[in-house]
């Protein structure tokens, strides 16, 4: 305690001695904290990876022959990448490419109580989802963003999902929530609760 009353007495003299080198430092010690906030990138849960694949050729069917020029791979905490003209996370900014691209995201979720569910599924353009291995429910060309609801029977416990989601070109759009039966709350696909685990 001694020493700490030494150091805000010091600190209190410095000021009063030097009022303008003490402003300096503080202006400098912001400016740096500033830079190394922007400079740091955005982290996120790891909950979902994304695989992005650009396509050589127009894309205007989920399921058509793909012929990928380049991939990557991002990490997302939930299923909610929607901002207008361009893929976006809330936190990572924007995802993908510009156009002509596919992503794949398939996970493991656990059920904790069983019943029906409806996952609904979002996309600008196309999509095709699977739940258990099985297609749930699938747009095949292009569209503006639009949202279906699409019925499952889940018992307790471990349980998959694939969806297949591509970008044509102008405005994007890839979400997918899900709700229990019974219950008015839609989740994001990533957002824990009583019923799922991912």
């Amino acid at each position: 305690m001694k020493n700490l009353i030494q150091y805000a007495h010091c600190a209190w003299a410095l000021t009063v001695q030097k009022p303008k080198e003490v402003g300096f430092l503080a202006l400098m010690m912001i400016f740096t904290s500033m830079a190394v906030y922007k400079s740091t990138p955005a982290m996120v849960d790891k909950v979902f990876e994304l695989n992005i694949y650009k396509n050589k050729t127009s894309i205007s069917s989920i399921f058509q022959k793909r012929d990928i020029a380049q991939s990557k791979v991002v990490w997302v905490d939930t299923l909610m990448l929607k901002s207008g003209s361009q893929l976006k996370h809330a936190k990572l900014g924007a995802i993908g490419f510009s156009d002509s691209y596919f992503i794949d995201v398939e996970s493991d979720f656990t059920v904790k109580e069983a019943g029906t569910y409806y996952f609904i599924p979002g996309s600008d353009d196309g999509f095709a989802l699977e739940v258990d291995g099985k297609q749930l429910c699938a747009h095949e060309g292009d569209r503006p963003y639009s949202t279906q609801r699409c019925r499952v029977e889940l018992s307790k416990g471990a349980h998959s999902f694939k969806m297949m989601y591509f970008q044509g070109g102008g405005h994007a759009g890839m979400t997918l929530a899900y709700q229990f039966k019974g219950d008015r709350k839609k989740r994001w696909v990533g957002e824990n609760s009583r019923y799922l685990k991912f």
